[in-house]
């Protein structure tokens, strides 16, 4: 039998038997040996690889529970989300039926107008023939009042003539004067040869800044040989037909138009009735009332207006005032509507799309167009002056609310808006 060295290529020949056996442990305890250092590498590795496979498990067992609730959020959202849209359409369903209902009920509430106008109810709380806004003595009684005060109303009877024009007390104080003065328009032809006939006299008031005293003025009585015609002397400081002087009546509207007091404390001031104080202002916006035109031509000639609107009750409806004014010109006009068609009786539209109201004068529009571009107007943000035919600037005032408005916002100072302060003030 052959050894292995025969097969390992060695030719050595007699060599005992147990050197043989020797060298062939020693080559197999140097495998076992590298066999075992290859073990424990591949042992280390494969603990590697298992706690690698550890950590990889536990991901996705975290994963797989974010997956699942994930999955139960979704399933929420998609229910919420279905109730949600169920909801919206009954939303939207019952939407319609409101607005179908609010339009029958609309429809409704307007045939009973017009059938309770037709039969004239009246359930006792609106005013007399139903006017707004009217006083407390002319409302129906309270259905809890009693019949005495019910008997309570004042003023006179019906019917009373009234007693005329009241006689001034001759307490010693009166002014007594002289008139010889005739005016022109009462001369009666072409060559008047007037001779005193006699004389009459006329009381009146007169009105003297920190005092009033009563004026007896004999006035001479003239006939025109002429014609016949009797003329009288007229005085200088009262008008035809009037017991108050015109000292008396400009107090009287300065008191309440430039002063700004009531008329029942310019009408105790004056030692008159409210009531005389009202006859006497609308005399005077009469006598007046020819002088607005001129005004209003002399306003579309300015070349710089303050423009302004507000609201003004009158007898208890809702009016407006408005303002044109300036150093040489004041103009105020009371309107029903706060639109643009008041001041655009004055200045006109820039486009023809706006139409100007009934009953304007064009005259003061075609003034104004020889002017146009050198009127500057100050107004606010008011939208209807927009599309008027004016150049215009933003009021000063407004401007300066909205400066302390924004150093009221601002912590820190601001350069710009410090310097814009400062020109106010300048």
């Amino acid at each position: 039998m052959k050894t292995s060295r025969y097969y390992w290529g060695t030719r050595h020949k007699g060599e005992s038997k147990i050197s043989r056996l020797q060298e062939e442990n020693i080559c197999l305890e140097k495998c076992v040996e590298t066999l075992r250092k290859d073990n424990a590498a591949c042992q280390e590795k494969i603990s590697g690889l298992e706690r690698i496979l550890d950590n990889q498990t536990r991901v996705i067992e975290r994963i797989s529970a974010e997956r699942d609730h994930a999955q139960s959020r979704l399933a929420a959202t998609t229910a919420e989300l279905i109730k949600t849209e169920q909801l919206n359409r009954e939303q939207e369903n019952w939407k319609e039926k409101y607005f179908e209902l609010k339009a029958k009920a609309a429809e409704q509430d307007r045939k009973y107008k017009e059938l309770k106008k037709k039969l004239n109810i009246r359930d006792g709380n609106e005013g007399p023939f139903g006017i707004a806004g009217s006083p407390s003595s002319n409302r129906p009684f309270r259905a809890d009042s009693t019949e005495e005060n019910r008997k309570k109303k004042g003023g006179a009877r019906y019917g009373h003539r009234g007693y005329g024009r009241r006689k001034f007390a001759n307490d010693g104080n009166a002014v007594e004067e002289c008139c010889s003065q005739v005016r022109s328009s009462d001369i009666c032809c072409d060559h008047p040869e007037l001779v005193k006939t006699g004389e009459r006299k006329r009381e009146y008031d007169r009105f003297i800044p920190a005092r009033q005293e009563h004026v007896i003025v004999r006035q001479d009585v003239y006939r025109c040989r002429n014609c016949g015609k009797t003329i009288y002397a007229h005085p200088q400081d009262v008008l035809p037909r009037m017991s108050y002087s015109n000292s008396f009546l400009v107090a009287a509207a300065m008191e309440v138009y430039i002063n700004g007091r009531t008329a029942r404390m310019t009408a105790s001031l004056l030692g008159i009735a409210t009531g005389t104080f009202f006859g006497l202002e609308s005399f005077l916006a009469n006598l007046l009332k020819s002088a607005f035109r001129a005004i209003s031509l002399d306003l579309v000639r300015q070349k710089f207006l303050y423009v302004d609107e507000t609201v003004w009750w009158n007898d208890g409806k809702r009016f407006y005032i408005w303002s044109f004014t300036n150093p040489n010109v004041s103009l105020v006009k009371f309107s029903e509507s706060r639109s643009s068609r008041v001041p655009a009786q004055y200045f006109g539209y820039r486009n023809e799309q706006y139409v100007l109201p009934e009953g304007t004068d064009c005259s003061l529009i075609e003034e104004y167009n020889r002017y146009e571009g050198l009127t500057l107007c100050s107004t606010d943000r008011f939208k209807e002056y927009n599309p008027l035919k004016i150049e215009r600037q933003l009021c000063f005032e407004h401007l300066k609310r909205d400066l302390d408005n924004l150093l009221d916002k601002s912590d820190d100072e601001i350069p710009e808006v410090n310097s814009c302060w400062n020109c106010f003030v300048r």
